[in-house]
């Protein structure tokens, strides 16, 4: 009976350590996970939160490992198609240098300076999962929400100098799992699909068709899409995550719902991960990233300039 009660305490715990969803996880629970040997802290930090590997030796979470979002191979240049998803080679070796496999537990830190720099951590959390490894999570707030816990608790909230830690090569074979992605293709083949909700996770001014990403020929949306910004699934006050209500509200209005296929889109698969993360992993809603530039589809149905704003 006492180990049964133990378990369930234990089990309370970790549900609250993502009480704001599937996949975030608070600073006072990562805590826990200092200087254990399953765990991989991995600091994403980039120029999209104004840091680099300088930022990163002047002070990290202790233990954790260094891999810059945009300098890395994360995502890609194919041809002259920008940010794609890299192929599975590219991946293995990548996650192999940081040491990650199907054993280890992931802990993803952005800056968390902004909705867009939340969107480098939701990607790499994202490609992970699709690359087979089951136990990632999202540190809520990134860097930024443990070292204003340092301010107040430098003991029990430690920040690391230096250089990142030495980690183990990993035999880790990377392989996409299709299933958690959409094509190209397979977009076409839906547009006009009542089954399929497009949502187009950009800002209004890329909704509406006043302005475009570099890579596209021509500016608006899919043809019958639905504009949620990725900015609503995030708060800039606190450089956290819209919590589980606030989530499931913003679902219930733009009739996002279990029933369809839901597919968060944008223009290179980065704000679209800041809305598959809030749509699948807080909201609950199973969803289906579209890592694909926007710019890729030049031939695609267009919905008129002057579409009106959703949310």
């Amino acid at each position: 009976m006492k180990t049964l009660l133990k378990g369930l305490i234990l089990s309370v715990v970790f549900l609250n350590s993502v009480s704001f969803g599937k996949g975030l996880i608070e600073v006072k629970d990562l805590k826990s996970h200092l200087g254990k040997d399953d765990t991989i802290i991995l600091d994403i930090r980039s120029k999209i939160s104004k840091e680099s590997i300088k930022d990163f030796k002047e002070g990290h979470i202790p233990g954790a490992v260094y891999s810059d979002y945009l300098e890395e191979s994360w995502r890609i240049k194919i041809g002259d198609k920008p940010a794609m998803l890299p192929p599975d080679n590219v991946l293995t070796q990548l996650l192999q240098r940081l040491g990650i496999d199907e054993s280890k537990t992931v802990i993803v830190v952005s800056g968390g300076q902004d909705s867009s720099d939340f969107g480098s951590a939701a990607r790499v959390y994202w490609t992970l999962q699709a690359v087979g490894i089951p136990n990632v999570f999202v540190l809520n707030g990134g860097y930024r929400a443990w070292k204003s816990e340092n301010a107040k608790d430098a003991a029990g909230y430690p920040i690391e100098k230096g250089d990142a830690r030495s980690v183990f090569p990993s035999e880790f074979e990377a392989k996409i799992n299709p299933k958690l992605l959409i094509t190209t293709p397979d977009v076409k083949k839906n547009l006009n699909n009542p089954k399929y909700l497009f949502v187009d996770s950009r800002p209004e001014s890329f909704f509406v068709g006043l302005e475009k990403h570099e890579s596209s020929k021509s500016a608006g949306t899919l043809a019958g899409a639905k504009n949620v910004q990725h900015v609503n699934f995030y708060d800039a006050k606190t450089g956290r995550f819209a919590n589980k209500a606030d989530v499931q509200n913003i679902l219930q209005k733009n009739g996002i719902t279990s029933d369809k296929t839901i597919v968060p889109f944008c223009n290179t698969g980065h704000w679209a991960a800041v809305a598959w993360f809030g749509i699948s992993e807080v909201g609950g809603v199973p969803a289906t990233l579209y890592p694909r530039l926007h710019g890729g589809m030049d031939k695609r149905p267009r919905q008129p300039c002057s579409a009106r704003i959703i949310f």
